[in-house]
Parts: structure tokens; sequence; C-alpha cells
């Protein structure tokens, strides 16, 4: 199993985010490892309070199966809290506790 990404960098804008990330230091001796990432938006500080992003939300290049270490996330609502979480694959893919958060003002 791999380890999880590492040294997670998020730039804000006023509607987008942008994630950066390295590979695990750990690869599970896998050469296949490809990222998810999950958005939530947050209604208070509190993680259950949160709830999958909708279908707006623009990622670029995608959200699953990510070769490489960055992802742009755009058209967030303006003054509204998101939490993202890395996932790192390697053929099934293993949730791992990596989370970014950011707030958008």
């Amino acid at each position: 199993v791999p380890s999880a990404p590492r040294n997670v960098v998020s730039v804000v804008n006023q509607t987008s985010v942008i994630l950066e990330w390295h590979s695990p230091r750990d690869t599970g001796h896998r050469e296949d490892l490809s990222y998810n990432v999950v958005c939530r938006r947050c209604h208070s500080n509190e993680r259950r309070a949160c709830q999958p992003c909708d279908d707006s939300v623009v990622f670029a290049p995608g959200k699953e199966m990510l070769k490489g270490t960055m992802v742009e996330i755009s058209k967030l609502r303006a003054h509204t809290s998101y939490t993202f979480d890395i996932q790192v694959c390697a053929c099934k893919c293993f949730v791992l506790d990596l989370q970014g958060n950011a707030s958008l003002g």
C-alpha cells in the first residue's frame, strides 16, 4: 500500500484553487500510481458538516485517475469553505488521511 501524497500546496484565487503535491515517499513498490481528488463544500469548521461538491465544479485535467500531481479546481463559490482529499491509487484505490483545506473569500 502506498503512503500518502506529501507536501500539498494550495494556491487560492477568488473562485478557483490549484492543488499541487509530491508523490508518496513509499510507493508500495508500485509504478502505476494515480490520484483522485475529492471535493467537499463545508458549512462550518466541522468535517461532518461537509457535503460533496456539485457537478458545476470543474477539475482540470480531471478528478480521477490523475497521473500528474497537480489539479486546478474552478467554478467554486466565493466566500465558501471547501475541503479537498487527495487519494493515491495503485490499481485499487486506497483512501489515505490527507486533506487540503481552502477557504475562498
